[in-house]
């Protein structure tokens, strides 16, 4: 009688000068009730992290640890991940974010009963305010649940309802698409859930198996969604020239979706508003009062 083997599981984390947060998000794998896994870590620019974690797990051989030699970018420490990952399943945890313990058996156990190759779950933002990352000292406040999306092709390609660390994908995807665009720094799985989503539908597990962090204080939240606004026009000018299949029933949810963004009027209007508010809040929250 054959033994079967579980399907390896690669959790990929790029970090950068934050080892101790790091130690976090590791346990936060290594908690998992599917055992067979592996980390990768991937450091950006460093090795400062390597000690930490032989120190912290001696005899820990699921853990294996990389640095791209120089500070690159988040990509480029993504794909180098990407490219020593062994799994038949890849998955990303930022160092700042956290897997609950049932995490991968939750979402491998929805997709193997499936022929999908993309499943991901749902996730509670945590908004934290980091008073010092060594020694590490943080404060969260209250927890929510911010994306709730049920699978949508034509939704996914102008707004990312998917958190990083919330999604699984098979290697395939990675081999016939490729890993990150080394050109973004900023919403780059964004842009890699529209190349593996062009002729792929994702599976979508209605339960909450990670969390992520967001910055808890009104300045840092609204410079954060500056960059985040400055990194969307670059990804949706990417996605112009990405060819796709469309099902009838998903040409109509697209044209719902362009009519319910006309509302709020074309794209290019809205981002200039948002942006020009977003500047007079921060002016707002950093300008010295009078009087």
């Amino acid at each position: 009688m054959t033994k079967f083997t579980p399907a390896l599981v690669s959790i990929i984390i790029r970090t950068h000068g934050r080892p101790l947060l790091l130690l976090e998000a590791v346990d936060s794998v290594l908690s998992q009730s599917y055992k067979h896994l592996e980390i990768i870590v991937v450091e950006d620019g460093s090795v400062d992290a390597r000690k930490v974690l032989e120190s912290r797990y001696p005899n820990e051989d699921r853990i294996r640890f990389f640095s791209t030699g120089k500070q690159s970018g988040r990509s480029e420490a993504g794909n180098l991940g990407l490219s020593v990952a062994k799994g038949e399943w890849i998955g990303f945890l930022d160092d700042d974010d956290l897997l609950l313990p049932n995490h991968v058996e939750v979402l491998i156990g929805n997709v193997s009963e499936s022929r999908m190759k993309v499943v991901y779950g749902l996730a509670f933002e945590v908004p934290t305010e980091f008073k010092s990352v060594s020694p590490l000292l943080y404060e969260e406040g209250g927890v929510r649940q911010v994306y709730k999306q049920a699978f949508s092709r034509p939704l996914l390609w102008v707004e990312n309802y998917l958190p990083i660390q919330s999604v699984l994908f098979h290697r395939v995807l990675y081999e016939k698409w490729g890993g990150f665009d080394t050109s973004l720094d900023q919403l780059e799985d964004w842009n890699l859930w529209v190349r593996y989503s062009l002729h792929d539908d994702f599976l979508f597990v209605p339960e909450v198996t990670s969390k992520y962090r967001v910055p808890k204080g009104l300045r840092a939240a609204l410079l954060r969604q500056r960059d985040l606004l400055d990194s969307y026009a670059e990804v949706v000018e990417l996605h112009k020239d990405y060819k796709a299949e469309l099902r009838v029933g998903e040409l109509h949810e697209a044209l719902k979706i362009l009519a319910r963004k006309h509302e709020l009027s074309l794209f290019g209007r809205v981002r200039r508003c948002g942006a020009s508010l977003l500047k007079r809040l921060l002016l707002a929250t950093i300008s010295p009062r009078r009087g």
